[in-house]
């Protein structure tokens, strides 16, 4: 059945869902500024690398300022910085706006899952039911019977109940088998079945 409630916690499963993609999404536009000043291996020129470490910094400075306020200073007269900025910005928008349609399209698709869902739990106490009725025609055609009950043996006597006199024990420390667990003798383990 579809309710508010159930559609108040789909909506908030999926802005949860979103907060924590627009944390990551953070997280990666700052990457994007890491590889941007990242040294080049491949270069044949030396490189500076505590001017790219200098850069990263500021254009990182840049990037948390313009996340906290949506405007950071375009006094920086560095190129470098400025474009390692932007792309940044650029790409974390862009993310945004993948993340919301994947989350608004997902919930959708959650609450038009919600009536699927209600019709399988009704059926189950159906298929419950069937398979009790299954269970009790077993039970009620079933000819065979137990064969060979579990004998008891006396450990106090020392003999098989259900022996005969002479296939009695001396002591309770020779055994036999009962059911096909084996039982310690003085001599190993006991060789008669029952």
């Amino acid at each position: 059945m579809l309710n508010r409630r159930t559609l108040r916690i789909k909506a908030m499963q999926a802005i949860y869902a979103y907060m924590q993609a627009e944390g990551s999404d953070y997280l990666l536009a700052l990457d994007e500024i890491e590889k941007a000043f990242a040294p080049d291996l491949n270069s044949m020129v030396v490189q500076d690398r505590k001017k790219l470490e200098g850069q990263k910094k500021i254009a990182t400075l840049m990037f948390k300022e313009w996340y906290e306020t949506r405007q950071f200073d375009t006094e920086e007269t560095d190129k470098d910085i400025r474009e390692a900025v932007n792309d940044a910005i650029r790409y974390y928008q862009n993310q945004l706006k993948k993340d919301f349609k994947l989350y608004g399209s997902q919930m959708v698709h959650a609450v038009e899952k919600i009536y699927d869902h209600y019709l399988s739990l009704l059926q189950i106490m159906e298929v419950v039911v069937r398979l009790i009725e299954n269970e009790e025609e077993k039970k009620a055609t079933r000819f065979t019977e137990k064969k060979n009950p579990i004998t008891k043996y006396s450990w106090a006597t020392g003999w098989c109940k259900s022996c005969s006199p002479t296939n009695r024990t001396s002591s309770a420390l020779s055994g036999v088998i009962l059911a096909g667990v084996p039982i310690p003798t003085r001599s190993g383990i006991g060789t008669k079945r029952y």
